[in-house]
């Protein structure tokens, strides 16, 4: 499970062994067999064992500040890493690499696509349009497959450069498919100018809380990427390794806002320079929401499985590779 802190005033400290939660009201005495990640997204007092406990059983622990940019601030057991990271380092301009990393672009388009004809299938949704921006979407695709990594520089960019316009065609599509007080102009980070970019971007960061968590688990290095940059200290294996969950991120917002879970607030519609903020309740569900997801099976790469061993899977394929180029 992933542990996130997000009420105000928590104290977290070990008692037997344990994380202890503890809040004004209750107590929560959970076993750090049963973490995976730790996630702070606002005011907590945490005991230094805490970061103890946590370095010892491998735990990542990351704090998502207002920007819902998660960053890391423990690592463990550098020492175990140093054969895998040295191989990614070596590798990062392989052409395996940058073809897995291929991969997984082709892979979030064609969920993608799923997800556009899943709506299609909605009586609000105009099914003609919709089709004709899929159809858009795979005329680009087609020039993705026939990418080669005849040189780093131009490959990556090339590769950007579809996956952009894929994406300007896909977000309009799903703007037209909101309700119309959720559609939106563009995709808007920092800040969201809207509900449901404001809910997509606190999820997309629990999901890169979730991946590094793989990445960390697996031994690679997370800031050693192939499509994203690694200038910066960005965390680019992270990113490239994010892409191809994105959609089931989209799909998971677009059904609370079509099912009515997700609904607008008066504190949604007053902007401040932060761009628009989520209610306690809004994350507190979109908390619950993520943390099913990642127990839900889907079928993926022709294997059921529940999201979160995919995404553990993923990473673990792409420790291999990197073992296998060297041999």
């Amino acid at each position: 499970m992933q542990l996130v802190l997000d009420t105000m005033g928590l104290k977290v400290s070990v008692r037997n062994d344990c994380f202890l939660v503890q809040s004004k009201t209750t107590k929560r005495l959970i076993s750090p067999q049963r973490v995976s990640s730790i996630v702070v997204n606002t005011t907590v007092l945490i005991s230094s064992k805490v970061l103890l406990l946590a370095s010892q059983y491998d735990i990542p622990f990351s704090i998502l500040p207002t920007a819902h940019e998660p960053i890391l601030i423990l690592s463990m057991h550098q020492a175990k890493h140093a054969e895998l990271r040295q191989c990614q380092w070596l590798n990062q301009q392989h052409t395996a690499s940058f073809l897995f990393v291929k991969k997984c672009i082709e892979l979030k388009v064609e969920l993608q696509k799923n997800l556009l004809l899943k709506l299609a299938h909605t009586k609000s949704t105009p099914t003609a349009l919709l089709k004709s921006y899929i159809q858009k979407m795979e005329g680009i695709a087609k020039s993705i497959l026939l990418l080669e990594n005849d040189e780093q520089k131009s490959w990556t960019n090339s590769l950007m450069g579809y996956e952009g316009s894929i994406a300007k065609i896909y977000w309009q599509s799903i703007s037209e498919s909101l309700p119309a007080p959720f559609r939106f102009e563009k995709r808007s980070r920092r800040p969201a100018t809207d509900l449901f970019n404001a809910s997509l971007n606190y999820l997309y960061a629990l999901l890169e809380s979730t991946v590094q968590a793989s990445i960390l688990s697996c031994r690679l290095d997370p800031f050693c990427g192939i499509l994203h940059t690694t200038a910066h200290a960005h965390k680019a294996l992270v990113y490239d390794l994010m892409e191809p969950f994105r959609p089931w991120i989209d799909r998971l917002v677009i059904e609370l806002i079509l099912e009515n879970s997700l609904t607008l607030t008066l504190a949604n519609e007053a902007h401040t320079q932060k761009g628009v903020l989520l209610t306690k309740e809004q994350r507190k569900l979109l908390v619950m929401e993520y943390n099913g997801l990642l127990e839900t099976k889907r079928k993926w790469q022709n294997q059921v499985s529940p999201v979160k061993n995919h995404i553990l899977n993923l990473s673990a394929q792409f420790a291999k590779l990197q073992l296998n180029i060297n041999k």
